[in-house]
């Protein structure tokens, strides 16, 4: 999967603000925010058909907050919540989908 790199900000040779990567046919492959160097604010990820593959926040240079992650076909494949980069057990609603299962699960204090 070939992807040009465009549409960059920065600020003393660091990333800062926004950033865009594109795919070869010119489609968005994602948008993040950088702020010194590091992805900080909103994330969207997009599959080479244009759909949707996830979306989520990122806090310090890591995922911090509720994903979504989705399939070509706009079903959601996954959700759950990061804590500083890591997945975070003791959230609700963790669920994984593919195209022949689906689990969901809900934790709290680490849980079942």
């Amino acid at each position: 999967m070939t992807s040009v790199k465009r549409d960059v900000a920065s600020k003393d040779g660091k990333r800062d603000g926004p950033y865009v990567w594109y795919y070869d046919n010119g489609q968005v492959q994602f948008k993040v925010t950088y702020k010194d160097g590091e992805p900080d604010g909103p994330y969207v990820g997009y599959h080479k058909n244009g759909q949707l593959s996830s979306k989520g926040k990122y806090k310090d240079g890591k995922q911090h907050g509720p994903w979504v992650m989705y399939h070509e076909n706009g079903q959601v494949a996954f959700k759950g919540t990061y804590r500083a980069g890591k997945l975070d057990w003791k959230c609700r609603n963790l669920h994984f989908q593919s195209k022949s299962n689906t689990m969901s699960t809900t934790r709290l204090n680490g849980r079942d």
